[in-house]
């Protein structure tokens, strides 16, 4: 049976991402993923989630590691994953370009399964129907394609692909769905 683990990373184990792909190679994992916490509910008020620095350096320490073992590693919520490493062992993809729905256990459809904005029900519908409600509902439509793109995303060599990152994220931090996604190495050091 193939299955991959799955590192939440926070401000408290980042360190730790090396020793992780490490232990995902011991179980026989298919990949090893890193997703990082993000400043949501008790994660917000506990500070837990990782900084830009931080995360940079447990996407460090996994690269290397993966490499050593050669095992595949899966960067969740990075879609600026470029900018951090080129590795041919990474890989990684942006909600703004995917072709998925969240879908909570009440059937509700949302923006971002990190996010509770609710854009429509499945309940006593046909999900063909929703799927093509969802994908016309403005707010898809605006993450999808941000228009224009916030600096300093305009001008990365990344924003065909990234979109400006994770717009949760960018939420959380300002307010804005396409606000530039602060995770990314490129946008905190333009702002820091």
């Amino acid at each position: 049976m193939e299955f991959s683990t799955i590192m939440a990373v926070s401000s408290l184990n980042y360190r730790e991402a090396g020793k992780y792909v490490e232990l995902a190679s011991k179980l026989g994992a298919e990949a090893a993923c890193l997703i990082p916490v993000m400043k949501v509910g008790a994660a917000s008020s506990a500070g837990l989630a990782a900084s830009w620095r931080e995360y940079a350096q447990a996407v460090e320490l996994a690269v290397e590691k993966a490499e050593e073992l050669g095992l595949r590693l899966s960067l969740w919520c990075t879609p600026f994953a470029p900018a951090l490493t080129r590795s041919p062992y990474v890989s990684y993809w942006s909600c703004r370009q995917a072709e998925v729905m969240d879908l909570d256990p009440g059937g509700r459809v949302l923006l971002c399964d990190v996010l509770d904005f609710v854009l429509t029900s499945v309940k006593g519908r046909c999900l063909r129907e929703v799927v093509a409600e969802y994908e016309a509902h403005p707010l898809v439509r605006t993450v999808t394609n941000p228009t224009p793109l916030p600096q300093p995303c305009k001008s990365c060599p990344f924003s065909e692909s990234c979109r400006g990152g994770c717009f949760a994220r960018a939420f959380m931090e300002s307010g804005t769905l396409n606000g530039p996604d602060p995770l990314c190495p490129l946008v905190a050091r333009e702002f820091s």
